[in-house]
Protein backbone atom coordinates (compact mmCIF):
# COMPACT_ATOMS: atom_id res chain seq x y z
CA UNK A 1 0.00 0.00 0.00
CA UNK A 2 1.18 3.39 -0.78
CA UNK A 3 1.06 5.98 1.60
CA UNK A 4 0.99 9.95 0.74
CA UNK A 5 1.86 12.85 3.68
CA UNK A 6 1.72 16.40 2.89
CA UNK A 7 2.31 19.45 5.06
CA UNK A 8 0.92 22.40 4.36
CA UNK A 9 2.97 25.20 4.99
CA UNK A 10 1.10 29.12 4.95
CA UNK A 11 2.91 31.56 2.96
CA UNK A 12 1.97 34.92 1.54
CA UNK A 13 1.40 33.25 -1.62
CA UNK A 14 -1.29 30.96 -0.10
CA UNK A 15 -0.82 26.72 1.01
CA UNK A 16 1.37 24.81 -0.62
CA UNK A 17 3.24 21.49 0.43
CA UNK A 18 6.90 21.87 2.23
CA UNK A 19 7.41 19.37 -0.99
CA UNK A 20 6.11 21.52 -3.30
CA UNK A 21 8.35 24.82 -1.69
CA UNK A 22 11.11 22.88 -1.81
CA UNK A 23 11.14 21.63 -5.44
CA UNK A 24 10.45 25.45 -6.67
CA UNK A 25 12.99 26.60 -4.83
CA UNK A 26 15.68 23.84 -6.59
CA UNK A 27 14.14 24.23 -9.98
CA UNK A 28 14.63 27.89 -9.40
CA UNK A 29 18.42 27.47 -8.57
CA UNK A 30 17.65 29.08 -5.32
CA UNK A 31 19.69 27.99 -1.65
CA UNK A 32 17.69 26.07 0.38
CA UNK A 33 15.38 27.94 2.88
CA UNK A 34 16.78 27.44 6.74
CA UNK A 35 13.41 27.71 8.08
CA UNK A 36 12.15 24.60 6.38
CA UNK A 37 15.34 22.39 5.11
CA UNK A 38 15.20 20.40 8.67
CA UNK A 39 11.89 18.76 7.27
CA UNK A 40 12.61 15.78 5.24
CA UNK A 41 9.80 16.90 2.89
CA UNK A 42 11.53 20.17 2.26
CA UNK A 43 15.30 18.87 1.26
CA UNK A 44 13.20 15.38 -0.88
CA UNK A 45 11.38 18.31 -2.90
CA UNK A 46 14.47 20.78 -3.07
CA UNK A 47 16.67 17.88 -4.60
CA UNK A 48 14.22 17.03 -7.15
CA UNK A 49 13.84 20.50 -8.56
CA UNK A 50 18.02 20.53 -8.27
CA UNK A 51 17.91 17.43 -10.46
CA UNK A 52 15.24 18.73 -12.55
CA UNK A 53 16.99 21.89 -13.52
CA UNK A 54 20.44 19.91 -14.10
CA UNK A 55 18.48 18.17 -16.51
CA UNK A 56 17.45 21.47 -18.35
CA UNK A 57 13.96 21.83 -17.75
CA UNK A 58 12.64 25.61 -16.94
CA UNK A 59 10.14 26.85 -14.27
CA UNK A 60 6.97 27.80 -15.60
CA UNK A 61 4.32 30.41 -14.61
CA UNK A 62 1.79 27.69 -14.53
CA UNK A 63 3.29 24.77 -12.75
CA UNK A 64 2.24 23.45 -9.78
CA UNK A 65 -0.84 24.65 -8.38
CA UNK A 66 -2.06 28.41 -9.09
CA UNK A 67 -4.29 30.36 -6.82
CA UNK A 68 -6.04 32.45 -9.46
CA UNK A 69 -6.12 31.35 -13.48
CA UNK A 70 -6.32 33.93 -15.84
CA UNK A 71 -9.19 32.52 -18.17
CA UNK A 72 -11.95 30.53 -17.04
CA UNK A 73 -14.46 27.78 -18.72
CA UNK A 74 -15.79 28.57 -21.87
CA UNK A 75 -13.46 31.10 -22.93
CA UNK A 76 -12.11 31.08 -26.48
CA UNK A 77 -8.67 30.26 -26.68
CA UNK A 78 -6.05 30.18 -29.54
CA UNK A 79 -3.80 27.28 -29.92
CA UNK A 80 -0.38 28.47 -31.40
CA UNK A 81 1.00 26.81 -34.17
CA UNK A 82 4.00 24.20 -32.69
CA UNK A 83 1.59 23.90 -29.18
CA UNK A 84 2.16 20.37 -28.16
CA UNK A 85 -1.96 18.62 -28.09
CA UNK A 86 -2.71 15.71 -26.47
CA UNK A 87 -5.88 14.37 -28.40
CA UNK A 88 -7.29 10.16 -27.90
CA UNK A 89 -3.89 9.36 -25.53
CA UNK A 90 -1.22 10.66 -28.35
CA UNK A 91 0.92 13.79 -28.53
CA UNK A 92 0.60 15.89 -31.40
CA UNK A 93 1.54 19.05 -32.57
CA UNK A 94 -0.75 22.20 -33.70
CA UNK A 95 0.26 22.73 -37.86
CA UNK A 96 -1.81 26.14 -37.92
CA UNK A 97 -3.00 28.33 -35.11
CA UNK A 98 -6.45 27.74 -34.16
CA UNK A 99 -9.04 29.15 -32.21
CA UNK A 100 -11.14 27.02 -29.87
CA UNK A 101 -13.88 27.42 -26.90
CA UNK A 102 -12.34 25.68 -23.47
CA UNK A 103 -14.51 23.31 -21.90
CA UNK A 104 -12.73 23.35 -18.78
CA UNK A 105 -8.90 24.43 -17.10
CA UNK A 106 -7.14 21.95 -14.72
CA UNK A 107 -5.03 23.88 -12.10
CA UNK A 108 -1.52 21.97 -11.58
CA UNK A 109 -0.51 19.97 -9.09
CA UNK A 110 1.79 20.53 -6.65
CA UNK A 111 5.27 18.10 -5.56
CA UNK A 112 4.69 15.58 -2.63
CA UNK A 113 6.72 12.68 -1.31
CA UNK A 114 4.66 9.43 -1.44
CA UNK A 115 6.52 7.46 1.12
CA UNK A 116 6.38 3.81 -0.28
CA UNK A 117 9.57 1.92 0.07
CA UNK A 118 11.63 4.35 -2.13
CA UNK A 119 10.04 7.45 -0.65
CA UNK A 120 9.49 8.65 -4.24
CA UNK A 121 9.08 12.61 -4.93
CA UNK A 122 6.30 12.82 -7.32
CA UNK A 123 6.76 16.09 -9.39
CA UNK A 124 4.70 18.91 -10.01
CA UNK A 125 1.66 18.88 -13.03
CA UNK A 126 1.31 22.18 -15.11
CA UNK A 127 -2.38 23.59 -15.52
CA UNK A 128 -3.63 22.63 -18.48
CA UNK A 129 -6.81 23.48 -20.88
CA UNK A 130 -9.42 20.71 -22.33
CA UNK A 131 -11.72 21.47 -25.34
CA UNK A 132 -13.67 19.11 -27.89
CA UNK A 133 -10.94 18.35 -30.58
CA UNK A 134 -11.67 16.50 -33.85
CA UNK A 135 -14.03 13.79 -33.96
CA UNK A 136 -15.61 14.74 -30.81
CA UNK A 137 -12.62 13.51 -28.78
CA UNK A 138 -11.38 15.90 -26.11
CA UNK A 139 -8.16 17.04 -26.99
CA UNK A 140 -5.93 19.11 -23.92
CA UNK A 141 -2.73 21.65 -24.03
CA UNK A 142 -0.96 23.49 -20.81
CA UNK A 143 -2.20 26.60 -19.94
CA UNK A 144 1.00 28.16 -20.83
CA UNK A 145 1.43 27.31 -24.30
CA UNK A 146 -2.45 28.98 -25.59
CA UNK A 147 -2.92 32.57 -25.68
CA UNK A 148 -6.41 34.37 -25.19
CA UNK A 149 -8.45 34.21 -28.16
CA UNK A 150 -9.50 37.83 -29.31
Amino acid sequence: MQVSRVIIVMSKLGQFSVTHQGYMAGLNGEDPDENLQRLEEYEMGWLAGYEDREKGIQPSRFLGPIEELPIQRNAEVMIPKGTQIRHRGEVTVAKRDYKVKLHDIYQGGPAYVEWNDNQTVIRPTHARVLWAGAGGYWSEAYLSDISKGT
